[in-house]
């Protein structure tokens, strides 16, 4: 039996024991409860979460089926406005210079304020140019510096967005008034984490659909280009085909040199049209290459004016020429890649003026430093104009200034893309200047060195070439051309010249006439894709038969192919080729080798 002091000494310890578990109740409540406040937080925040990420959603789909850039960022500043409770939203790209934001996108925008104006000092304050950082800027309100300050708005909220991540292009503004600026209390945590979300979003979309839309501009560039080249080889093709059969049927003499001289023009042209695309090409590949040498200045500008006087005269234009007289009369440089940008000018000039029209070809010397003399070529026409939207298209390769354009006077399209290419390869620029109906200036710029060597200068002053009139009587050359009608006519070209040819029409038998005859031949022009043993091994044999003939000297071998890409000219050279003349053949090139080597 307890007694009385033991018992109340229990229930003590039973109070104790209860208050403990009481204690440890409330406690245990307490907890759950704030477990449950903490659930009801989480759960309305991920309401939150979800709600803005269907809207985002939302406008996304939106975006993706905007029909044009500019609807698109109306899309993106509408979201803005929806999905912040914002008093106004837009998206602002950078103008041409650093120093302005065109307005490209508005909700509730006073589209009035086009542009504004915005100093790089703002922008290196604000980190705007550092990719690492795409922070949502915040001020409150737009300081004196800010480009947004006369937007009269409590507090503007920004972020950058790029084009591809390479460099800024534009900002997404979001705008919220004095009523609302208890929403900006929420601004550093939770709706600046939001905004960052659907700005990356809107970023990534916008760079989405503008690589789609320069993907799509690219393929019909593209598609265009090819239904132009598909006229302008099918044209002077059918005028080749149609004038030979007319030659061929008449007995009148007057009339067959008719059908000749169409059938020169026409080949003339199509050669001009495989020339730019081969130059295209090359430029595509990255292997377009500059071949400087020293050249008569005047002697390079009388060949560019000749190859297009034909047309001058035909369009009855006025055509007229200034050229700086403090131009030194020798100088250093690539002067076939001059003449053709000149020629391109030049033919565009006469194509687009109209008869009796005027064209003007200037050349001025702009400075003189070290040895190198920046001259500038001008070439300015009263022809049609270009307009300013054209003229920003006008470089650009597969694309002429106007669609109508090639289906009105021809062309390619490629010639001013190959001859900014040129021009910016040897160091200078181009440009134009232009209106609409009043005409056109193209004039570039390019710096050229003083000739190198006192042969080179004489060649310069000369113009290195070989008269037409050449006498080679008592020579003789071996000429390997698999295909006969090309070997007929590089005989009845060089007929003339009192030169004597002998003919292989392979490799193989090249190196046997070669062998047979040693000490005959003065020069051998080689083709080089030919049946049983092409130009090349051709080549290697004969060499090997001088060298082990122990011939001091070697009959210099000059190739003769359509193959004019820097890789095969020197592969023609490692296989012991002397020379390179591209096809089709220019007779005058054939003359100058000729001079050169049976000097």
């Amino acid at each position: 039996m307890f007694s009385t002091g033991e018992q109340l000494e229990n229930q003590e310890k039973e109070v104790r024991d209860l208050k403990e578990i009481i204690s440890e109740l409330n406690r245990r409540i307490a907890q759950n409860e704030l477990q449950r406040e903490n659930m009801r937080g989480m759960r309305y925040r991920l309401n939150e979460q979800l709600e803005l990420f269907a809207q985002i959603h939302r406008f996304t789909q939106l975006a993706f089926s905007a029909p044009s850039q500019a609807q698109l960022m109306d899309v993106m500043a509408e979201g803005l406005v929806d999905i912040f409770q914002l008093e106004m939203g837009g998206v602002l790209l950078f103008g041409k210079t650093v120093k302005r934001l065109i307005l490209s996108g508005a909700c509730n925008f006073d589209r009035s304020q086009k542009s504004f104006a915005v100093s790089p000092e703002w922008i290196a304050k604000n980190k705007i140019g550092d990719l690492k950082t795409q922070q949502v800027l915040i001020e409150s309100p737009p300081g004196a510096d800010s480009p947004f300050k006369n937007l009269g708005l409590a507090h503007a909220v920004y972020l950058p967005f790029f084009n591809n991540l390479k460099k800024i292009e534009g900002f997404i503004l979001g705008g919220i008034s004095r009523e609302s600026a208890d929403i900006y209390t929420f601004m550093p945590a939770a709706i600046s984490s939001s905004f960052l979300v659907y700005a990356q979003t809107m970023n990534g979309i916008y760079n989405n659909i503008m690589s789609i839309a320069e993907a799509k501009a690219a393929g019909e560039a593209k598609a265009r280009f090819l239904a132009n080249m598909s006229h302008e080889i099918r044209t002077p093709l059918n005028a080749v085909i149609g004038m030979t059969s007319i030659g061929e049927s008449s007995r009148d003499i007057a009339k067959k040199n008719y059908a000749f001289n169409k059938i020169k023009d026409a080949s003339t042209h199509l050669l001009g049209v495989i020339n730019d695309i081969l130059d295209m090409s090359k430029i595509d590949a990255g292997k377009l290459e500059l071949a400087p040498g020293n050249f008569g200045f005047a002697a390079m500008m009388d060949k560019a004016i000749n190859i297009n006087s034909f047309r001058i005269e035909e369009k009855k234009q006025q055509f007229s020429t200034r050229f700086d007289e403090r131009i030194p009369g020798k100088l250093f440089g690539d002067d076939q890649r001059l003449i053709q940008v000149i020629t391109n000018l030049l033919s565009n000039a006469v194509k687009f003026t109209p008869e009796q029209g005027s064209i003007r070809l200037e050349a001025d010397l702009l400075d003189r430093e070290d040895g190198v003399y920046t001259v500038q070529i001008k070439i300015t026409d009263t022809g049609i104009g270009i307009s300013r939207e054209q003229q920003k298209r006008l470089f650009n390769a597969f694309v002429q200034a106007d669609s109508g354009t090639s289906r009105k006077f021809g062309g390619t399209g490629l010639g001013l893309a190959i001859s900014k290419r040129i021009v910016e390869m040897m160091g200078g620029k181009i440009r134009v200047e232009s209106k609409l109906g009043r005409g056109t200036a193209f004039m570039f710029t390019v710096p050229l060195g003083s000739p190198e060597g006192e042969r080179g200068a004489e060649e310069a002053a000369d113009g290195g070439g070989a008269e037409q009139g050449a006498d080679f009587s008592g020579r003789r050359i071996l000429l390997v051309e698999d295909v006969e009608i090309n070997a007929e006519i590089m005989g009845a070209l060089l007929e003339p010249t009192g030169l004597e040819i002998d003919n292989a029409y392979n490799g193989k038998e090249a190196v046997k006439i070669f062998r047979e005859h040693p000490g005959r031949y003065d020069l051998v022009f080689m083709d080089v894709q030919m049946p049983e043993m092409d130009g090349y091994e051709a080549t290697r044999r004969i060499r090997e038969f001088e060298a082990s003939a122990g011939k001091a000297g070697r009959v210099p071998i000059v190739a003769m192919t359509a193959n004019v890409f820097k890789e095969d000219i020197e592969n023609c050279r490692a296989a012991g080729m002397d020379d390179h003349i591209g096809k089709p053949i220019d007779f005058n090139a054939v003359l100058e080798k000729l001079s050169h080597y049976m000097a």
